[in-house]
C-alpha cells in the first residue's frame, strides 16, 4: 500500500526496537493490518545487531517509516519517534507484542466520544509461544479492570494502570517526554500525565497480546 506523505495521518504509531528479529515482523504486521488504515508506523531501531533492520527493510508498505539510532535506550528512542510523528494522535507499540485488528479504531472512537486524552486497552498476557501466563492472571484482572478516569487515577500508586504498548494519546501527552532513570520510563510518564490533569480511559475489550518476556523488569 502506498502512503501519501503530503497528508496528515490520523494516528502515528511509535515502536522502539532493539534486537527483536524473531518478533518484529509480526508486531509491525499487526499495526499495518489495523482496521483503521489512515496511520503511519514509525519504527525507531535503537542499535539492533541481530537482523531486525533486515526484517524491516523487507516490509513493503509506504506507511512504515524506519529510523536508526545508536543504542540510547527505550526512553530516547520513544522521544525520537514522537519528534518524527506527524499525526495529532500518537500510539505506542512494542516489538514483541501483537495488536488486535480493531485496536486503534476502537481507541480513537472512545477518545473522541468520552473526551479523553489517553486511551489504553485490556490485554491478554502471554508467553513467547502465545499461551496465557497463569501466574499473571491476578494482575491481568486488576489492570483490565482499571477502565475509567477516576479508577485509573485512584489506582496509579499501586502499579501502572495503563499497559504501555496499548496506549494511544493526544500528541501533547507524549510531548511531556519519556525520562531515562532507575525506574520504568512508562510508569513515570503515566504518573506525570495524570498529575498534569490529562483524562485517561481504556477500551474494555482485549486489544493486545502482551508478551511476558524474560527481560521484563516487572
Amino acid at each position: 500500500m502506498r502512503f501519501d506523505s503530503s497528508t496528515t495521518p490520523v494516528v502515528s504509531v511509535v515502536l522502539p526496537v532493539r534486537d527483536a528479529v524473531g518478533t518484529i515482523g509480526r508486531a509491525v504486521d499487526s499495526i499495518l493490518n489495523q482496521s483503521l488504515r489512515d496511520l503511519e508506523l514509525i519504527v525507531v531501531d535503537d542499535g539492533s545487531v541481530d537482523g531486525s533492520a533486515e526484517v524491516l527493510r523487507s516490509i513493503d508498505d509506504g506507511r512504515l517509516r524506519v529510523f536508526a539510532c545508536s543504542a540510547q535506550g527505550v526512553a530516547a528512542a520513544m522521544n525520537a519517534g514522537v519528534r518524527e510523528a506527524r499525526a495529532p494522535l500518537i500510539a505506542r507499540m512494542d516489538a514483541d507484542d501483537f495488536a488486535y485488528p480493531f485496536r486503534l479504531e476502537r481507541q480513537v472512537e472512545l477518545l473522541g466520544r468520552n473526551g479523553l486524552d489517553v486511551v489504553g486497552g485490556a490485554v491478554r498476557i502471554v508467553d513467547g509461544q502465545g499461551a496465557p501466563v497463569r501466574s499473571w492472571r491476578r494482575y491481568e484482572r486488576w489492570v483490565n479492570g482499571c477502565l475509567d478516569p477516576e479508577t485509573i487515577a485512584a489506582q496509579r500508586f499501586i502499579e501502572a494502570p495503563l499497559v504501555n504498548p496499548t496506549v494511544l494519546a493526544r500528541r501533547e501527552v507524549f510531548e511531556l517526554g519519556c525520562r531515562a532513570g532507575p525506574f520504568p520510563e512508562d510508569y513515570d510518564l503515566w504518573l506525570r500525565v495524570i498529575a498534569a490533569g490529562f483524562r485517561c480511559g481504556k477500551v474494555k475489550e482485549v486489544v493486545l497480546d502482551w508478551t511476558d518476556g524474560p527481560n521484563r523488569l516487572t
